[in-house]
């Protein structure tokens, strides 16, 4: 099926599905539910098991999931309070997709992660300000700041989470400027000694040298 959504005069957001055919294209979350899907970019991702995408209720915010059927379209997990802890930043590692959950109030994110089942739908680790930015196929990548240096941290979604390298931050350090590739994940940082750019490759696991030094 092919997602989609559309406004009700520009205010409330609608999730269809269709396959192509007027007797397929099914109104999934309407006005009937009293709540609100959020599909803007980055905060749904597509597994075998379907849609996954954050809804509010102007109460809470929870985390849904559909097959592409009204009837297959269901709640997997409260997971923050409205307005203020907002599910985003949503990457997919194999079949699992992996969130955010930032808390404005306490300047802390929760990392959260489902396979699309309420019993798969659990949160891993907390970081503070920590922001989820990239995926291989063994782990997920996350961002902290302070201070003018940047901490990478690895989790494999079955634990806390390791920070694997720190550096000063050659701005902006997001996901931008990280890529996986070949089961590693591939950045850019500046040499904390000499003040050049590195390149670095990380399995998940701490790292202790680039791979590549372009100099000053």
């Amino acid at each position: 099926n092919f997602f989609f959504s559309n406004t009700n005069s520009g205010i409330r957001q609608h999730l269809w599905a269709t396959d192509g055919s007027a007797a397929g294209t099914e109104l999934l979350f309407g006005p009937d539910r009293r709540a609100e899907p959020e599909l803007q970019p980055g905060q749904a991702a597509a597994l075998s098991r379907g849609l996954v995408f954050p809804v509010t209720d102007f109460s809470r915010y929870s985390l849904w999931v559909s097959d592409g059927t009204s009837a297959g379209t269901v709640q997997l997990a409260v997971v923050g309070d409205y307005p203020y802890e907002r599910p985003t930043n949503v990457v997919v590692m194999g079949d699992r997709a992996f969130f955010n959950v930032y808390d404005l109030a306490t300047q802390s994110a929760r990392l959260w992660s489902t396979d699309g089942t309420s019993a798969g739908t659990h949160e891993v680790a907390g970081l503070a300000e920590g922001s989820l930015e990239a995926a291989t196929a063994t782990h997920v990548f996350l961002v902290t700041q302070s201070a003018g240096a940047a901490r990478l941290w690895a989790t494999d979604g079955n634990s806390g989470a390791l920070e694997v390298a720190s550096f000063r931050a050659y701005a902006p350090f997001g996901r931008n400027w990280l890529k996986a590739f070949g089961g590693r994940l591939y950045f850019l940082a500046e040499d904390n000694r000499a003040g050049g750019l590195d390149l670095w490759a990380s399995h998940g696991t701490v790292m202790h040298a680039p791979v590549f030094s372009f100099g000053t």
